[in-house]
């Protein structure tokens, strides 16, 4: 099943917010469907390494905004479908490219963001929001922001949702 977990329910509490023990990626991109994915907590610098060596990241090019501002374009593109972009598993490839930007961005304060909740014991949830041009806003704190927080409460009531056939 990999590092994310893709089944919804489990993860997400009964108000939209992430476990404890897990941290929490949404993403809104507009026109398209919330997108949430979750990483155990113990597992966020694994995650992490394999991300940057997916991405064959260099150290000058992790350190280069305009390196970031490429791979953001390439998740926006991403973000548009990923399903049928990626496969089966290309929602939880997509929310480990995000991780890896979020928590390699040059001057790492949403590194320290992030780092601060695990050491306070709060679920990180970071909070992605796509314009239309593909420039993304990026809030990290100890639920979900605003219009994630609807979203991801809609996905648990999704989810809980009994199944409907043809009949009902």
């Amino acid at each position: 099943m990999g590092e994310a977990n893709r089944v919804v329910g489990p993860i997400l509490t009964p108000d939209g917010r992430v476990r404890a023990g897990w941290i929490g990626i949404a993403m809104l991109v507009p026109d398209k469907a919330a997108m949430v994915v979750a990483f155990p907590a113990d597992k966020v610098e694994r995650v992490l390494a394999g991300a940057g060596r997916a991405l064959k990241m260099t150290k000058a090019a992790q350190d280069n905004p305009r390196a970031h501002a490429t791979l953001w374009l390439a998740v926006f593109d991403l973000a548009q479908a990923p399903d049928r972009v990626g496969g089966p598993h290309a929602r939880e490839r997509l929310g480990r490219m995000a991780l890896w930007l979020v928590l390699n961005t040059p001057g790492g304060e949403l590194r320290r963001q992030f780092d601060g909740l695990q050491r306070a014991g709060l679920a990180p949830h970071i909070t992605l929001t796509a314009d239309r041009r593909g420039r993304w806003n990026c809030v990290i704190g100890p639920s979900f922001d605003g219009a994630a927080q609807a979203a991801a409460r809609s996905l648990v009531v999704l989810d809980a949702a009994p199944g409907r056939g043809p009949l009902n």
